[in-house]
């Protein structure tokens, strides 16, 4: 860690941090739990504080992650699929990569992963099929969302149905290779959330051409890295963007609340063991034991 203290446990790497600091997240993290956070997971650090900000996957209307090339949002895209898995309920999240430009295959033991034109788009079909299945039971039961549902099926002690998190990688890119896929994803957008459907999209481009205005309206938190200029700033929906100047750093808007955060920080190698070893984590099976 280059004269950094770093926890043996620990998948997250901060400038500066020190092995108290990872057990304060840990022990942030647990609190949520504790507060019926049904999926939290780290989003980063606050520039200011020093602070974990820890966000909870079910408040979370899907997750648009943007900014210029080189800016971190492969690394976060990364960071958010670990943290979610290590802090997860076993069996209470589906994860699927759909990886046009190869820049997740690291998560592979994660989940699903589809870098195949062909195969992201059977992904996807099979995604809207799933979740009309999942809705059918939410009414079925008269229930509003599969948080509700899963807190009936808890107490009639029957297994909770997991929530279904897709992270598209390098957006603008693979929806400009085939036409079908923007009706596919804006479909899961508009009508997944309730059913567990969760989307994280990561594009450079934010515009109308590479994020179509449906897709937008039901993406209701941005992430953004460094961003050109204003304008560029505005149409990803993150003013305040356009000033950021270091790799990492990067602003969170959700629910009219603007956060300047730091991503984590790791190396690709670090990633990779804690994605092939995530089960053998002392602080994966800490959390399962709670």
């Amino acid at each position: 860690c280059k004269g950094r203290t770093c926890p043996p446990a620990s998948f997250m790497f901060f400038e500066g941090s020190t092995y108290r600091q990872y057990i304060d997240i840990a022990l942030k993290v647990l609190d949520l739990k504790h507060q019926n956070a049904t999926l939290p997971f780290l989003i980063g650090v606050n520039k200011s504080t020093k602070v974990p900000k820890i966000g909870n996957l079910t408040e979370i209307r899907h997750l648009l992650v943007t900014g210029s090339q080189g800016g971190g949002k492969t690394r976060m895209i990364t960071s958010l699929a670990i943290s979610m898995k290590y802090f997860s309920t076993p069996g209470l999240i589906n994860l699927s990569m759909l990886d046009f430009k190869g820049a997740l295959q690291i998560l592979q033991p994660l989940g699903e992963y589809h870098k195949e034109l062909k195969e992201i788009k059977e992904k996807l079909k099979k995604a809207i099929k799933l979740r009309a299945q999942i809705q059918g039971s939410i009414d079925k039961e008269n229930c509003e969302d599969l948080l509700a549902l899963n807190k009936k099926r808890i107490k009639k002690r029957l297994k909770p149905i997991a929530y279904n998190i897709l992270l598209i990688d390098e957006y603008a890119a693979l929806a400009s290779e085939d036409k079908e896929i923007s009706p596919l994803v804006e479909h899961l957008a508009a009508v997944g959330r309730s059913a567990g459907f969760l989307i994280i999209i990561s594009t450079q481009r934010a515009d109308h051409i590479a994020i179509s205005s449906r897709i937008k309206a039901n993406v209701l938190s941005n992430l953004s890295f460094a961003q050109r200029d204003k304008i560029n700033a505005g149409v990803a929906g993150v003013q305040g963007s356009e000033a950021l100047s270091k790799p990492g750093e990067f602003i969170f808007y959700s629910k009219l609340e603007s956060t300047h955060l730091h991503s984590p920080y790791f190396s690709l190698d670090q990633a990779r063991k804690f994605a092939e070893n995530l089960e053998a984590s002392p602080l994966h099976i800490f959390f399962r034991k709670k």
